[in-house]
């Protein structure tokens, strides 16, 4: 399954807010329309959103109007989120770990996370998800999956990693097996069904320095001793140099959609709490 990060990896982004807000990319106008078809969530429809960070998977919801709580715990990521959805009134941001938020009037016909799910740890995510959701609601999950590439500018960057920073090279990496599994934790859990897996690919073109900070938006970069780290970045400009200054890197976005069983909307009704998932 998608590994479960540490809590230190999970505080990572706060440091780099407005890095994040600037470099990361956002998010296929198809795969929003693709989680509004299956959902079906009504124009007056309540959003939850987990892990909302700056609000980049938030914009397309909060223009289409619907009411949309964002659950975030970094203070410097609901600031700027606060800030950009301040037309928005339908839009509310909680600063708080989604473990601990509680919302008691909260059903939501819709709960989406983006790129952010994986903080949580699934046995404590999915059911409480499940109790928030309306009876037969969907859930929408969508990460940005790394793709190995092994143009040249990759083999001379992949040699700085091996050198570098080891643990972080990505020559082992099997990003449909990384989708699958996931898929596969949804389905431990027995609180959903109808789970549809839908894949979203593109490239974009990065300049040694814009690569660089997305690379610095990543929890696993910004966890590595800042020498190491230092040093890495230096090599990955060099490299990217060497190779006439720029490099186009695959974007892929795997979406998971599903809905809150039948079963489960029993369970949680005669019981108040969804089942522990199966192990």
């Amino acid at each position: 399954m998608v590994s479960f990060m540490t809590k230190e990896a999970k505080h990572t982004f706060d440091g780099v807010a407005a890095d994040y807000e600037r470099v990361r990319p956002t998010y296929p106008d198809a795969l929003i329309s693709d989680i509004l078809t299956f959902s079906r969530v009504p124009a007056d429809g309540r959003i939850l959103e987990i892990g909302s960070g700056t609000g980049q998977a938030t914009v397309p919801f909060a223009r289409r109007g619907y009411a949309i709580d964002c659950v975030e715990h970094g203070a410097d990521l609901c600031e700027i989120a606060s800030q950009k959805f301040s037309d928005h009134p339908r839009v509310r941001v909680h600063c708080s770990p989604f473990e601990d938020w509680e919302s008691p009037d909260a059903q939501f016909d819709l709960a989406i996370s983006a790129t952010a799910f994986h903080f949580i740890a699934p046995d404590i995510g999915y059911p409480k998800v499940a109790r928030l959701l309306r009876p037969e609601c969907a859930i929408a999950f969508f990460w940005t999956v790394h793709v190995p590439s092994y143009s040249e500018v990759f083999i001379r960057i992949r040699e700085v990693y091996r050198s570098v920073a080891p643990e972080l090279d990505d020559s082992s990496f099997d990003p449909y097996g990384w989708i699958q599994n996931e898929r596969n934790t949804i389905d431990r859990t027995r609180l959903f069904s109808d789970v549809e897996v839908k894949t979203y690919a593109w490239t974009e073109v990065y300049d040694a320095d814009r690569y660089v900070d997305l690379l610095a938006t990543n929890s696993k970069h910004a966890l590595l001793p800042e020498q190491t780290r230092n040093e890495l970045f230096t090599g990955i400009r060099g490299g990217i140099a060497a190779c006439g200054g720029s490099l186009a890197k695959i974007h892929l976005v795997a979406l998971y959609l599903a809905r809150k069983t039948k079963e489960t909307n029993n369970r949680v009704e005669a019981t108040g709490v969804p089942p522990a998932p199966h192990p």
